[in-house]
């Protein structure tokens, strides 16, 4: 390392703290910065390209380090990709370019003044760490400069720490260098170049070997053309210390740096062909940037390129340096690097088109001069490759990217047209500051991030162009009403009774060092629609002798039933029984014989028992096979779970203030459900680790990636560690959306094949649309009636009819009224039922906490959103998941907070295995709603009024002497008799007493 003479105090360097336990590769996710659509006609993007490109590295490139100067391209769209790291005590995330053709750390300050509105800054005051080095900067780029002073703090990037490490604070900044979610810039060059004399913190780490392998390496996705796309998009995957060989195939190819040439990372460049013909009259050196967009070379080659493309003719005005070509023309450039030649895809070479035709190439002329490279190397290429940047021996490497990897790059596709993603916005869904409004509309147009913290493969997730249907029906004006299929069969009612047996496990899943006894539940009942076998109940009377037997091991042969629908419980000891725990699981098989005629009646199903949990998960998530409750660990014990969560922004919301989750705790809510996109990987390690630590559970979100079984498998693989999973999260509205029948199901299967300990959810949007489909191999099913402030005859956002033929009006087949959710409920559960699922797969409800956008002309007033959570309740809902907690939907969450705090209390009725359910008769007033839960002496009432004016009436059951009131909304007990609880109602509210 050689000090500037200008900077001593900077020669006491930086040293490495590993926060891990032992160096091992880790990564972080990449996103693509997008803030400007890359459209056709858009000369001024490309225009910002070419100075971008020329001003980092034509303007004294060679004397960057002498002259203190370093050039930050000033990028508009795909041209940077970045990443997260997270500064000062205690620490604070942001998004940073990442940036191999520079070697400073730079951010922008909170005493910054201009050029920095609406970005993240740090706040130097804050962090009990931070030192400040009185030392001034400037720097300069392609179309402005920023100016500030130097400090150091503590750095941590993808779980490595590096304390004392020197970096710029920005308190001027030219406009359009900075933009929202964008704080800075990280440079991964070598230290000769540093402006500040810093050693770069990947060169600290790699020092001192606290990598496993001496390599950073990245994989780069391609943009997606959609007009109207979110400001940053998913961009691949930038590792430390490692190589993800999931993520390439074969061999890396090494080409080592010139010796003592550690400057860029600088490696000769052999050869450039143009559809086989090589332009390239000698060896020249190239740096290979992933800061750069482009790939530049001197004005002579460039000409050589495009001279052998028929019709092509070098740019002008703003187009100046560039070559236009037909968009016709496939056009294949390869580079050698020693002896290795790569391919660039024609869809990589086509930077944009100029006009219908006529398209601009990403090769641009640039003539540098002294010391600097020939050639510039930037995204163009490295989006074709994986690429590798090695400390010792000082070298670069690139391999060819692997299968899965390809999929997520769209190599091989056809040229972005002129036309491509032009589609209405009917409302907002997810805003550039990360901002979540509502929760689907028929043609929202979005690219989304996959929530990966851990930078494994990011799925590229198209924005929905052009789609005319929402729950299989038309919406549009103009398109015709046409029944959208998928409805789910009914079974019809039988003219005799049926008899209903069934046989379940008593918990699933059974896991061998926890359950060294299981146990085999029954019920048989009688009904009129199948499931059900005929049945005399003259001749084959209402008591049977039951048998049952685990991969043909018998468990029980002597208990006798009734055909009441009373649950009985036979238990045995796994290891009398001689099975072994396996991931797979055992068949189940029961016989009900009828004591009086002989008859028998047989049910099958499964069981699960697991192996003990290894350590590379985190927790155990059981399910109560009496009530479907969750089971959760409280120290060395199983106890039941009512889950109370809202939805959460992440963007803009979470990842910036870690005491949002404080206040959700002291609220009395249970579990956060973070919403992806997760584009702030370090931000959202931090928000993991405090729900760890106050003890909030994690659904974990996959909606954007669960198509995508590469990125399922990684996601899972990195967040199953944590203690607090209480259950995945895959599909987000599928029904809806259209997405593949089977999509939820594959997902499904692979993570269990990953976990196994914990449940899988899924949310439904249409009433009734391939309900089996979509719900297969889900646990848990999630309704999201939304019928506060709808038209449900007339969609107010596209002027058309609500039918069950047509229209989309925000709630499927509704009715505007709050009834629409208790519909939607036990509509859900009795498909369970007649599918034979209700044993194993429960449902929870979405209350919608949002309004005053789109379908939906207002919000929940307080007492509607209790109305919406208890009536979810009442008709069985086992968890409460409300649509949404976020930055732009404040005060939700705070004002629902009083019923939180009696989900205790509530517990041990609900998830009671003994509970008896029951819905007691209401009389004086139509639309109360009420249901009891009796245990142990003791009876739950909630009681909800759901006119909009007051009533009273009486629920009729006894009422005891001290009833116990846990939570009123505008409702009262009166004096009535003993035989009934007489309640004065308010308009629109809701008890719950305790008799």
């Amino acid at each position: 390392m050689i000090w500037t003479p200008l900077l001593p105090l900077l020669a006491l360097g930086a040293s490495a703290a590993p926060s891990i336990a032992a160096p091992k590769p880790v990564t972080i996710p990449l996103i693509r910065r997008s803030g400007l659509s890359k459209r056709a006609h858009d000369i001024e993007w490309a225009k910002k390209q070419g100075s971008s490109l020329k001003g980092k590295w034509g303007g004294g490139a060679n004397s960057k380090r002498a002259s203190g100067i370093n050039e930050l391209v000033n990028r508009g769209t795909d041209s940077s990709y970045y990443g997260s790291i997270a500064v000062g005590t205690p620490p604070v995330a942001f998004n940073v370019i990442l940036d191999t053709g520079s070697s400073d750390l730079w951010l922008a300050s909170s005493t910054c003044y201009t050029g920095c509105q609406g970005v993240p800054t740090f706040d130097a005051a804050n962090s009990t760490s931070f030192k400040n080095l009185t030392t001034a900067f400037s720097i300069r780029y392609g179309s402005g400069q920023a100016a500030g002073e130097l400090g150091s703090d503590i750095v941590q990037m993808a779980g490595f720490q590096v304390t004392g490490q020197t970096f710029a604070l920005a308190d001027q900044v030219s406009s359009g260098l900075l933009s929202n979610p964008i704080s800075g810039l990280m440079g991964l060059g070598w230290s000769t170049i540093a402006s500040s004399g810093a050693v770069p913190m990947w060169e600290t780490l790699a020092k001192n070997n606290q990598w496993t392998d001496p390599v950073m390496s990245f994989f780069l996705t391609r943009f997606i053309d959609v007009n109207g796309a979110r400001s940053q998009e998913p961009g691949g995957e930038f590792m430390m210390g490692g190589t993800n060989t999931q993520l390439y195939t074969g061999d890396i190819d090494y080409v080592n740096i010139p010796s003592g040439q550690e400057s860029y990372w600088l490696i000769p460049l052999t050869s450039v062909g143009v559809n086989g013909a090589n332009i390239l009259g000698s060896t020249v050196n190239a740096a290979i940037d992933t800061g750069t967009t482009l790939v530049g070379g001197p004005t002579q080659s460039i000409a050589a390129i495009f001279a052998q493309i028929p019709n092509s003719q070098p740019g002008t005005g703003d187009l100046e340096g560039y070559y236009l070509y037909p968009c016709s023309t496939s056009v294949t450039v390869t580079m050698t690097f020693s002896s290795r030649t790569w391919s660039i895809d024609p869809a990589d070479f086509m930077l944009m088109r100029s006009t219908n035709s006529m398209c601009v190439g990403a090769f641009f002329a640039l003539d540098l001069s002294g010391s600097a490279p020939s050639w510039i190397v930037g995204d163009t290429f490295l989006k074709n490759v994986y690429s590798v940047y090695r400390y010792n021996p000082a070298s670069i490497g690139f391999a060819n990217l692997s299968s899965s990897a390809l999929a997520q790059n769209a190599l091989g596709g056809t040229l972005p047209s002129a036309t491509v993603g032009s589609s209405p916005v009917s409302a907002t869904s997810v805003a550039n500051n990360g901002a979540v409004g509502t929760k689907h509309v028929a043609t929202m147009v979005g690219v989304g991030a996959v929530g990966v913290w851990t930078g494994k493969p990011l799925e590229i997730v198209p924005g929905v162009v052009g789609q005319d249907k929402w729950c299989g029906k038309y919406y549009k004006p103009g398109l015709p009403a046409q029944p959208p299929g998928g409805s789910f069969p009914v079974p019809a009612i039988s003219s005799k009774p049926l008899l209903r047996f069934e046989c379940w496990p008593g918990l699933r899943p059974y896991v061998s060092d926890l359950d060294s006894t299981g146990s085999v539940l029954f019920s048989a009942s009688v009904v009129d629609r199948t499931p059900g076998t005929l049945y005399d109940p003259l001749k084959d009377g209402t008591v049977f002798r039951i048998s049952a037997q685990i991969d043909n091991k018998a468990v029980s042969s002597s208990l006798s039933l009734s055909s009441n629908g009373i649950i009985r419980e036979d238990k045995f000891t796994w290891s009398k029984l001689g099975i072994t725990p396996r991931k797979d699981v055992y068949n189940l098989t029961c016989i009900a014989t009828s004591v009086q005629s002989g008859k028998t009646f047989q049910h099958s199903s499964t069981v699960a028992y697991l192996p003990p949990k290894p350590d590379t998960i985190g927790n155990i998530v059981q399910t109560d096979g009496r009530t479907g409750a969750l089971l959760v660990p409280r120290g060395d014990k199983r106890v039941p779970l009512l889950p109370f969560g809202f939805y959460t922004g992440f963007g803009g919301y979470l990842d910036q203030n870690l005491t949002i989750l404080d206040e959700i705790k002291s609220e009395g809510y249970n579990f956060v459900h973070p919403v992806p996109t997760f584009d702030n990987a370090t931000a959202l390690e931090l928000v993991l680790d405090r729900m760890e630590e106050l003890g909030l559970w994690l659904v974990y979100d996959m909606r954007w990636a669960y198509k995508n079984l590469t990125v399922v498998r990684s996601e899972v693989e990195s967040v199953k560690k944590r203690k607090n999973i209480l259950a995945w999260y895959t599909a987000d509205e599928p029904d809806g959306w259209e997405d593949p029948l089977d999509a939820p199901e594959k997902a499904a299967t692979l993570i269990n094949e990953l976990d196994g300990y914990h449940p899988i959810a899924l949310v439904l949007n249409c009433q009734d649309y391939y309900f089996t489909e979509y719900t297969a191999g889900s646990q848990i099913i999630l309704q999201d009636a939304y019928p506060i402030g709808i038209n449900a005859t007339w969609s107010t956002v596209w002027d058309t009819p609500c039918t069950p033929e047509l229209g989309d009006c925000g709630c499927d087949n509704c009715q505007g009224r709050l009834e629409d959710i208790p519909d939607r409920l036990d509509q859900y559960q009795d498909r369970l039922v007649w599918q034979g699922r209700a044993r194993d797969t429960v449902v929870w409800s979405v209350p919608q906490a949002f309004g005053g956008e789109s379908y939906w002309s207002r919000k929940p007033t307080p007492h509607e959103l209790a109305l919406e959570i208890l009536l979810a309740i009442n008709h069985g809902g086992l968890g409460i998941m409300p649509w949404i907690d976020s930055a732009s939907n404040p005060g939700m969450r705070s004002g629902i907070s009083p019923l939180a705090k009696v989900v205790p209390a509530l517990t041990p009725y609900i998830t009671g295995g003994n509970s008896k359910i029951s819905r007691p008769k209401v009389t004086g007033a139509r639309r109360v709603d009420a249901t009891t839960w009796s245990i142990g002496g003791k009876t739950l009432l909630i009681a909800l009024n759901l006119n909009d004016a007051s009533i009273h009436a009486q629920v009729q059951l006894h009422r005891g002497p001290t009833p116990s009131i846990l939570f009123q909304n505008g409702a009262q007990l009166v004096k009535g008799t003993n035989k009934a609880v007489d309640i004065q109602f308010q308009p629109l509210s809701s008890i719950i007493v305790v008799l």
